[in-house]
């Protein structure tokens, strides 16, 4: 799993020593009764479209930078796009999380996932999601225990092999389309 550090920096790859397990006390931190009362289906997967009119086509890559409140994201687009990536920055970030496929969460979840509108990629996930009513985001306020005042929103970034997860207070700040005809 690689996290997203504290502090300023790029994402780093945890050790296996510094993962959590079930004998770590953290990991088994109660959730709130409030938490658990959320309105609707639990992890509940939206499309999300951070600007109109993306290709429809999987990421290939995501890289990012975070400053100790802001992440800035850059996702590649697949396929034929390479040269077509997504920025965007996250503003207000509580945590983020980036999963290699396989040890996403995200796969164990029993919402359906929005697939792509492409005819050559009917079974591709939509690439940008909101999870509504995240367990995700549930856990890091009831770790936290004092940031539940916020209307707290959890975003995905999906690529062939990676998914970021980013916790924030509000709306993305910016996000723009970048294409590079080097």
């Amino acid at each position: 799993m690689i996290r997203g550090g504290a502090g300023k920096g790029r994402f780093v790859l945890c050790p296996p020593e510094s993962r959590r397990s079930v004998n770590d006390p953290v990991a088994d931190v109660p959730v709130p009764w409030h938490i658990l009362r959320m309105s609707g289906p639990q992890n509940q997967v939206l499309k999300w479209e951070p600007l109109p009119d993306l290709p429809q086509l999987p990421l290939s890559f995501v890289g990012g930078s975070f400053d100790g409140d802001r992440l800035k994201v850059e996702a590649t687009f697949a396929y034929g796009a390479e040269r077509t990536s997504v920025l965007i920055e996250f503003g207000a970030v509580e945590a983020h999380e980036v999963c290699e496929e396989f040890s996403d969460w995200l796969l164990t979840i029993d919402s359906p996932l929005p697939r792509l509108v492409n005819p050559k990629l009917p079974t591709y996930t939509w690439p940008f999601l909101e999870v509504r009513n995240s367990s995700w985001v549930a856990e890091k306020i009831a770790r936290n225990g004092t940031i539940d005042e916020h209307d707290w929103k959890h975003l995905v970034v999906l690529t062939l092999d990676r998914t970021l997860h980013v916790m924030i207070a509000g709306e993305v700040e910016s996000a723009a389309i970048e294409n590079d005809k080097d």
